[in-house]
């Protein structure tokens, strides 16, 4: 005997709906030796994010350099930092604070300070983003670290790139060139402006990853011009140009595998700072001189076992069922995978076109549970539960 059953969003038992339960009537069912189950179709929503906080990977960051400020820290077993004899004033949130010592560093390998104190830019007490325990401890500070937080969503390259110059624009980290003398719109007086930005992400097809590149943030006004070109300037203070004209970083978070969904997974690129260590410039780069400085992620070429950009962490939907006995199976209760076919935002439309039944298990049931999971079997977090699924159950074989 064959039955059909059919679930929809009314069947979600899930906060994260990616777990359906059907309902028996009449107290259950019998389901006799040799029974199988199948789908018949499949229609599911395409909308499952690939940047959350579930996952983890709606975090990164970015270094940019400053002028350079020496001082002394104390600190005793503290997230706070004493800070005495310092010679510049550019010290704020975001200040990356070079020790080294008696401390584990975060996992980005840097301390930075997170909240002023009694520091008004220079000496006086800050905190910092852990513990730490230091006494009269020599250093000086060339860069400060911005937090990105994205908001969970489905990202493409492009809006990533868009997160970061949000970001650079709103801190003053970018250059602007407002011409007084060209029209727009054949209106007298009218400006256009044209932006800079000294970090930048996009795709490298050649390459199958994807490449940062980092412009070098000239030491002064004048070097400003020599370097984007006249009328160009620097849209935060000049005091905090850096001493040695020097580049950004990207900062990827630690754990990113090739096994993980993490940030870097997501953009092909390991945990770690990018460039690995911050490019200087020997002189003044100017408009002719001034190449910038490009970081390819792990290419499939480039990296071993191959690494490439993950732009959605999910490749496939893996259907799970309660009754199902598949001992053949690492997932012993896997029910079939269904390919992705569609953009985000459409429908996944699953027809199968083979015999695809497998083995449920023998017993007497009031329910069964059919949950969606991703390609490594994590959870699928669907922000859209109008699914409509149809199983047959055949009783005996």
């Amino acid at each position: 005997m064959s039955l059909n059953f059919v679930l929809n969003n009314t069947n979600n038992i899930s906060v994260y709906n990616n777990q359906y339960q059907y309902n028996f009537l009449n107290g259950g069912i019998d389901v006799p030796d040799k029974s199988t189950v199948c789908i018949n179709s499949l229609v599911i929503p395409y909308s499952f994010y690939n940047v959350t906080n579930f996952i983890g990977n709606n975090v990164f960051y970015y270094t940019f350099p400053v002028a350079t400020n020496s001082y002394t820290v104390n600190a005793t077993s503290s997230t706070t930092i004493t800070v005495s004899g310092a010679t510049g004033t550019n010290l704020q949130v975001g200040s990356i604070v070079p020790l080294s010592g008696n401390t584990a560093t975060s996992n980005s390998g840097f301390i930075f300070i997170t909240a002023l104190g009694s520091g008004t830019g220079g000496n006086g007490t800050y905190t910092v983003n852990q513990t730490v325990t230091y006494s009269g401890f020599a250093t000086s500070s060339t860069q400060t670290l911005t937090t990105i937080t994205l908001q969970n969503g489905f990202y493409q390259i492009s809006d990533i790139q868009n997160a970061i110059q949000t970001s650079l624009r709103a801190n003053g980290y970018y250059f602007y060139n407002v011409n007084p003398y060209q029209n727009t719109n054949a209106t007298l007086g009218t400006t256009n402006e044209q932006i800079i930005y000294p970090i930048s992400l996009a795709t490298s097809t050649v390459n199958y990853t994807n490449a940062f590149t980092f412009q070098y943030i000239p030491t002064s006004s004048a070097n400003v011009i020599n370097q984007f070109g006249y009328n160009f300037l620097f849209a935060g203070s000049t005091s905090n140009l850096p001493s040695t004209a020097s580049t950004p970083q990207i900062i990827i978070p630690t754990g990113v595998t090739n096994t993980s969904t993490l940030f870097g997974n997501l953009l092909g690129y390991l945990s770690g700072s990018f460039p690995s260590a911050v490019a200087t410039y020997s002189g003044s780069p100017t408009i002719i001189n001034s190449y910038p400085v490009t970081v390819y992620g792990n290419s499939l070429t480039s990296y071993s076992p191959p690494f490439p950009a993950l732009g959605s962490n999910v490749n496939a939907i893996v259907i799970r069922c309660s009754l199902v006995n598949n001992p053949a199976s690492a997932v012993t209760d896997l029910l079939d995978v269904a390919p992705i076919t569609s953009s985000f935002g459409s429908n996944i439309y699953y027809y199968p076109v083979n015999d695809t039944s497998v083995f449920i298990k023998k017993g007497k049931y009031s329910s069964m549970i059919f949950g969606f999971y991703d390609q490594n079997n994590n959870p699928l977090y669907m922000n859209d539960p109008n699914i409509l699924l149809s199983v047959l159950v055949k009783l005996g074989g």
